[in-house]
């Protein structure tokens, strides 16, 4: 869940979903989770007051290219004004990135 959905924001738009996919993306890049602990008291406090681990450094062993880590990286931006407005503009970036520009 995204950050201010966490918080029990009132508006809630579709940045939430941007996080979401930033989540899948980082676990899919490098197959471990973004967060864990002993409860959820402990991953509610990572997901709102620690900063995210960088996937290249998560999984070094993976390669992981400097582009498609900064697109996650967006992606998951804690202030949602720091993401990507719509999955759009996401999938923008994703597909450029696989075309090679």
């Amino acid at each position: 869940m995204s950050p201010e959905l966490a918080r029990g924001q009132a508006h809630v738009d579709g940045r939430a979903d941007v996080f979401g996919l930033g989540h899948i993306l980082f676990e899919v890049l490098t197959h471990r989770p973004l967060l864990s602990g002993k409860d959820t008291t402990e991953v509610m406090d990572k997901l709102l007051n620690n900063p995210f681990p960088k996937p290249s450094e998560t999984a070094p062993e993976k390669n992981i290219a400097s582009e498609l880590e900064r697109i996650c990286l967006k992606a998951l931006e804690k202030n949602r004004r720091n993401r990507y407005q719509t999955v759009e503009d996401l999938m923008k970036d994703l597909m450029g990135f696989l075309a090679g520009g």
